[in-house]
């Protein structure tokens, strides 16, 4: 059986949001920052099999969808499965703030 493959879309909030974590490090080592850029990359890649493997992070409710997150050291990426699309929602920083559903 051929395992299905979902498209990845990256909402424009989160493409800034991975540019300004490259920045913040790139301050301080051009060199990280990049490969942070290059391992993100690959896991949201990885996202095309099995998007569910990852937990819940805020259930649906206050939206009308479940937001799940994959950790990418030191980021988390917050996204959704909707159809056949995984909907990259955000990509953060672990140490920044929990999101509000305001904040998608």
């Amino acid at each position: 059986m051929v395992p299905r493959s979902f498209r990845i879309v990256v909402m424009p909030r989160a493409h800034r949001d991975l540019i300004d974590l490259e920045a913040f490090i790139a301050r301080d080592s051009p060199r990280n920052a990049a490969a942070l850029g290059d391992r993100v990359l690959a896991r949201l890649r990885s996202l095309r099999t099995m998007p569910n493997r990852y937990p819940v992070y805020l259930p649906a409710g206050e939206f009308p969808f479940d937001v799940r997150c994959m950790s990418v050291r030191p980021c988390r990426v917050l996204y959704s499965v909707a159809g056949t699309r995984v909907v990259i929602l955000r990509i953060r920083h672990a140490k920044q703030q929990d999101l509000g559903a305001q904040e998608f």
